[in-house]
Parts: structure tokens; C-alpha cells; sequence
């Protein structure tokens, strides 16, 4: 059984961020360990929240698990607080005899703007963190952020991202005609359309990255797994609009059975 550390936020009222994905790869029979960076009263739509810094946490359990000569398969990377996380997992990771496979996605913007409450400093820590993972999942916001880009062009914001043939996944790659996700593998680029559903959503993001995770580490076919990943998550969300369910978020566990 494969072992994956997420590291990611958790959000106490709202189903999305690391419970999300832990739901997804412990469901399909991964043996997770899931190491908040921060914890969130609740998630940002219902208005003002409260959250915590979990930093001394994060080095005592890193610390604690070397110790204990865990071993990771992959490591999940997303929602950073600041740079002093992005130090102590990096030191982490580059203290490991066995390198495991490191996936990053940066949460920290859509739609042109940071999240509210983020410094802009927060994007200095996932550039730095990009360049040390073998796969980055931004949305374009956040792939335009850390190319540092003038260009509108996702390939030649991807081929930034991605230099020394590290492979980028760009979700929310949208024109007049169609939505799309940019696969880069490294060396080639793909568009891969997706059904648009014009409704509010929260935590898809998060449901693509688990199911991403979960179809790469089992085939370690990158297209393959970012189909099926897409084509998972557009199930979901029809059957969550057919049964009329209010809220925003998607509340994983009821759809289990359509992964």
C-alpha cells in the first residue's frame, strides 16, 4: 500500500481543502497521513473567518516521523501559510535518502486576485516551492503568478513553470469557445476540454488534485490520469446539480461510489 503525506489546509465548516483529498485517496485504499499547515474556521464565502498557524506542529511531526523513518510515496503540497512552511518542508524533503513524488498545487488565487486574507509575499513561497516539485497543479491566476509572465499564452507560461522537464497542469485555461486544462508533460502540451457547468462551486480544485493523485499513482499515465480525473469530477458535480443540493461546497463522501 502506498504511502502519501498531504500537506494542505483543513477547514473546520466547509467540505474542501486537505479532507477533501484525504477522503478521495483513503476511499481508494491509500495509506494517508494528513498534515495540516493551517486550520480555518470556515471556508471564505461565508464571510469573515479565524485561522491558525500551525508551523510549530509541522516541524515537531516532520521532525518526528524522520525519527521514526516513515516513508513517503508522494507528497501532496497546497495551501502554505508562509515562507517559514515552505523551509521546513523543503529541508524535509531534501533531508530524504528516498525522494518520494512531490505534487504542488498553489493555493492562493483565481480569478485574477489573491485569496482573501494572503500577503502578495505568499507568492514568492510557491515559486519557490514549484521549482522543487515534479508536478505543479495551478489554475491559471496562480500559473500567471508564478511564471512571473506577461504572456496570456498557457504553453509559454507552462514551459516556465515546467523547465527542466517537469510536467504542469494548468486548470481554468478557458476562451470564448471552450473550457479547457493545459497538460504539459515537459516537452509537449495538450488542451483537454471539460463539460462547463455555469453554477458556483467550492473545493474542485481540491477534488482534482485527489483524483489526479489517486489515477497517477496507480498508472503513472500523466493524460490518462487528468481525463479521468475531469470526467470523475464533471459526474459529480451533474449529479450534484440533479439533486438540487444548496450549498456550494461538495460534500465528497456522498459521491464516493462514481470514483
Amino acid at each position: 500500500m502506498k504511502k502519501i503525506l498531504i500537506i494542505n489546509d483543513f477547514v473546520s465548516w466547509g467540505k474542501i481543502a486537505g479532507s477533501q483529498v484525504d477522503t478521495i485517496l483513503t476511499y481508494k485504499g491509500y495509506d494517508v497521513i494528513f498534515l495540516p499547515t493551517a486550520l480555518i474556521s470556515n471556508i471564505f464565502s461565508k464571510g469573515g473567518f479565524s485561522d491558525f498557524d500551525t508551523s510549530p506542529y509541522i516541524k515537531e511531526s516532520l521532525d518526528r516521523w524522520k525519527d521514526l523513518g516513515v516513508k513517503f510515496d508522494a507528497v501532496f503540497v497546497g495551501y502554505l501559510k508562509n515562507s517559514r512552511q515552505k523551509d521546513l518542508i523543503m529541508t524535509y524533503l531534501q533531508s530524504l535518502d528516498q525522494k518520494p513524488l512531490v505534487i504542488h498545487d498553489p493555493i492562493m488565487a483565481d480569478k485574477g486576485t489573491l485569496y482573501k486574507g494572503l500577503d502578495p509575499s505568499i507568492i514568492d513561497v510557491h515559486r519557490d516551492f514549484s521549482k522543487i516539485s515534479d508536478i505543479s497543479i495551478p489554475n491559471f491566476t496562480e500559473a500567471k503568478f508564478i511564471s512571473q509572465s506577461k504572456s496570456e499564452d498557457p504553453l509559454t507560461i507552462a514551459k516556465i513553470i515546467g523547465e527542466n522537464n517537469k510536467k504542469v497542469i494548468i486548470t481554468s485555461v478557458n476562451d470564448e469557445n471552450s473550457h479547457n486544462i493545459l497538460a504539459y508533460n515537459g516537452k509537449e502540451a495538450e488542451k483537454i476540454s471539460y463539460d462547463y457547468i455555469d453554477k458556483s462551486f467550492a473545493g474542485t480544485g481540491d477534488i482534482f488534485d485527489g483524483l489526479f493523485l489517486e489515477a497517477y499513482l496507480k498508472t503513472y499515465d500523466f493524460r490518462l490520469s487528468i481525463i479521468k480525473a475531469k470526467d470523475t469530477i464533471s459526474k459529480i458535480l451533474k449529479t450534484k446539480v440533479a439533486s438540487d443540493e444548496k450549498s456550494i461546497d461538495i460534500k465528497i463522501e456522498k459521491y464516493l461510489n462514481l470514483l
